[in-house]
């Protein structure tokens, strides 16, 4: 959320104002993000790898299975 700063009053409550962006707070939110999407770079790529080696264990353990019942 943004702020303003009164520069005058025109009268009949009108002011000129002034925006002020809270551009601290959305920097630091912004950072947070960054740091957020570097984390999950390298968390989402080890999870696909972990899926992978658990899906072909599974279909191994399939196999094996299958062996013995044939």
């Amino acid at each position: 959320m943004s702020k303003g700063e009164i520069l005058g009053h025109l009268g009949e409550g009108k002011y000129r104002v002034r925006q002020k962006l809270a551009i601290d707070r959305i920097q630091e939110l912004l950072a947070r993000l960054n740091d957020r999407i570097a984390e999950l770079a390298v968390d989402l790529p080890t999870a696909k790898l972990e899926l992978l080696q658990a899906e072909e264990a599974a279909k191994d353990k399939i196999r094996e299975i299958d062996l013995l019942i044939y």
